[in-house]
């Protein structure tokens, strides 16, 4: 029998191991450099002893230092989660995607081939070219173009239907998350906040005829962890805009956020995000975990074999849609 599935759900965007133009912010990191697999893979180890959900790395993430700007159908993200795929056994891997209603076929594909090489843990998150700046209907569009391609065999994942995960950061976005994701990662400085973004996601998912607890809502989390009170570190997280929650402190106050805000019913869990991953990522695994799973609120195994699997709603079968 597999054990019960968890509470608090949690994810982490490494998103920062990927030479970004912005790396030289974090003190730890050193200048920006070329994408290092045996890195990455270390990192995503780490993050699958302390059985997280998933690793997401986003549409900033890069292969080289000196590329351009992002562009639509960028696979960087697939091509590296691809190569830590075969070392893995149970982690989420949720490659970020660019792509337009003209390509879905291709995009199908790519996310397929993630899927088959970890067999059946692979996850979609939707690029911001598919998001930023277009409306909300291309989006529902593309998300079904997507689904399409996958229910025709068109290189079929392991799954049938891959985790979609979609950032939302207006109302407009919150509810076309909540009719088509699986996942829903939102911005929120305090539980209020992160409360209402998740009532409006699931009062979506509702009017279509979702059942709201098939849609996860995480709160990305800029995290800083300190060994203790008197420790000392760098200048932590630069977080990108003023809506995103900052941590920086104990792994045991960190602990004590995700409890307080899961008691509170206001998220399913958070994406967090380490200002350092080399550092607050084991602090996260060897701190944070142990103590949620004190509390009863976090697993101490994976409950199945495949990301849909992870991300189910408790004793509810998994659907493998088509």
């Amino acid at each position: 029998m597999h054990p019960s599935h968890p509470r608090v759900h949690l994810a982490v965007d490494l998103s920062h191991v990927g030479a970004r133009p912005a790396a030289w912010r974090d003190v730890r990191s050193g200048a920006p450099r070329g994408f290092d697999p045996a890195r990455l893979a270390g990192l995503v180890a780490t993050a699958e002893r302390g059985t997280l959900d998933l690793v997401v790395l986003g549409h900033d993430f890069r292969l080289r230092p000196d590329r351009g700007q992002t562009v639509d159908g960028r696979l960087d993200a697939v091509h590296a989660l691809a190569q830590v795929a075969p070392s893995t056994r149970g982690i989420g891997l949720v490659a970020t995607v660019a792509g337009d209603a003209g390509r879905p076929a291709e995009l199908g594909r790519a996310v397929a081939t993630l899927d088959a090489l970890s067999a059946g843990r692979a996850g979609w998150q939707v690029g911001p070219a598919a998001r930023v700046g277009r409306p909300a209907t291309d989006v529902v569009e593309l998300i079904a173009a997507v689904r399409a391609a996958w229910a025709r065999g068109d290189a079929g994942p392991v799954q049938g239907r891959p985790p979609v995960v979609v950032r939302a950061d207006t109302a407009r976005a919150l509810e076309v998350a909540g009719a088509v994701a699986d996942v829903v990662r939102v911005r929120a400085r305090d539980a209020r906040s992160a409360g209402q973004q998740r009532a409006l996601v699931r009062a979506s998912a509702r009017s279509v005829g979702r059942d709201p607890d098939d849609v996860l809502v995480l709160v990305d989390a800029y995290t800083a962890i300190d060994a203790g009170a008197g420790s000392r570190r760098g200048a932590g997280p630069a977080a990108p805009d003023p809506e995103s929650y900052v941590h920086v402190g104990t792994a045991g106050a960190l602990a004590a956020l995700v409890a307080g805000w899961s008691a509170a019913g206001v998220v399913d869990g958070f994406t967090l995000r380490p200002a350092s991953p080399a550092a607050d990522l084991p602090a996260i695994v060897d701190g944070v975990v142990p103590e949620l799973r004190e509390r009863g609120l976090y697993r101490s195994a994976y409950p199945g074999s495949t990301l849909t699997q992870t991300l189910a709603p408790p004793l509810r079968p998994t659907r493998l849609a088509g």
